[in-house]
């Protein structure tokens, strides 16, 4: 055996004692120490016992209590949270400005403030599903961010980019807001979902470029075919005009049947609608309403349906009044006059978003770990 091979053995001998020595050390100190520690102290609050999780139980350790952060939080109603990058503990809700990327849409980093705006509808939707899962809130919030990344996909593929006026308008759009609202803008802001101005103004451009794909692929029958979106046939098309009796004005079922009597013994259906219609788009549209299914509220439109052209309908109640409806030819020259044209135009435009919509359902979307740090709220 050589001198090396030796002095080898006896440096491992001598480290072996040395951990020994150490580990020794290290299990009588922690002894010591755990000798010292008292658990299943109690808290009382406001004469009321506090129940405490397991991990989160105060302890006791040379006569000082101490009470773990979260136990702390749970206590004052607050969330609490690291931030390991920072080295801090955070109570309260975290500020969405510093929480950084939630998700990825088809690749597209997604910030926590670009939910922002989306979280008071996410909390609507998730009630209408019947949950009421945070988890569940916050991720319908990104697809619903989702659908303006699936609008700027389309407007990049097909060059599609707001015009240098269109940006400076809703600059100005922007600037009118802070103006009329005054100190409670940044509140108001805020409140929204949004940090900063620059947050709100992207936004803004967001919403203005989905108009403009929306107007770009309207103003195209091909991209209509492309889409799927049929153009109404002409037995789909009605048209009406109507009394309309709110529910604000006293005695307004009584006044309805009366004024159906007087229309029903040939009195002038437009000098009535004028004299005592209480429907502001009348008065815009003083021919009457042109549309389609689904466009009216449902008991105008299952009255106008099942009536023949020309004839006048009973007393129609929605939760807009009391209806006298008259029943007109349409012509699909019509469907292109201003109110046509619109009520053309909201069920195109529905169709178009609902198309978007269902494109998020086909994207690649991955859900980050801080996600969970957005606050939702109440």
């Amino acid at each position: 055996m050589n001198k090396e091979r030796i002095k080898g053995i006896i440096i491992g001998f001598a480290l072996c004692a040395l951990l020994a020595a150490t580990t020794t050390a290290v299990i009588a100190a922690v002894q010591s120490v755990t000798k010292e520690v008292t658990y299943g102290v109690g808290v009382t609050l406001h004469g009321s016992v506090i129940e405490f999780s397991e991990i989160d139980r105060p302890f006791m350790v040379d006569g000082r209590v101490f009470l773990p952060m979260r136990a702390v939080a749970e206590l004052v109603g607050l969330p609490v949270d690291f931030d390991t990058e920072n080295n801090m503990v955070i109570l309260g809700d975290r500020d969405i400005a510093t929480i950084g990327t939630v998700a990825t849409v088809n690749g597209v980093e997604v910030d926590a403030t670009d939910i922002g705006m989306w979280l008071q509808e996410a909390v609507f939707n998730v009630m209408l599903s019947g949950q009421q899962d945070d988890d569940a809130v916050r991720e319908e919030a990104v697809r619903l961010a989702a659908i303006g990344i699936m609008f700027a996909e389309y407007a990049a593929a097909h060059d599609i980019t707001l015009s240098d006026e269109r940006i400076a308008s809703t600059h100005q759009e922007l600037a009118h807001m802070r103006a009329n609202f005054g100190d409670m803008f940044d509140e108001i802001m805020r409140s929204s979902g949004f940090s900063n101005e620059e947050q709100l103004i992207n936004a803004m451009l967001s919403f203005a470029l989905a108009e403009e794909v929306v107007s770009r692929i309207m103003a195209s029958d091909e991209k209509l075919d492309a889409l799927g979106i049929e153009q109404p046939e002409e037995e789909e098309v009605f048209a009406a005009k109507h009394i309309l009796i709110s529910l604000d004005y006293e005695n307004a079922e009584e006044l309805a049947y009366e004024l159906l009597e007087r229309a029903l013994a040939g009195e002038d259906f437009a000098a009535l609608v004028a004299e005592y219609g209480q429907d502001p788009g009348m008065e815009q549209s003083p021919e009457g309403y042109t549309f389609t299914r689904g466009v009216m509220v449902m008991p105008f439109e299952q009255a106008t349906v099942e009536l023949e052209i020309g004839e006048i309908s009973g007393v129609v109640y929605s939760q807009f009044g009391y209806h006298i409806i008259l029943r007109t030819e349409p012509n699909m020259d019509d469907i292109m006059r201003p109110w046509g044209q619109e009520s053309l135009s909201q069920i195109l435009q529905s169709s178009i978003y609902q198309l978007f919509e269902e494109k998020v359902d086909d994207a690649k979307i991955i859900f980050l770990p801080a996600l969970e740090l957005v606050p939702v709220p109440n």
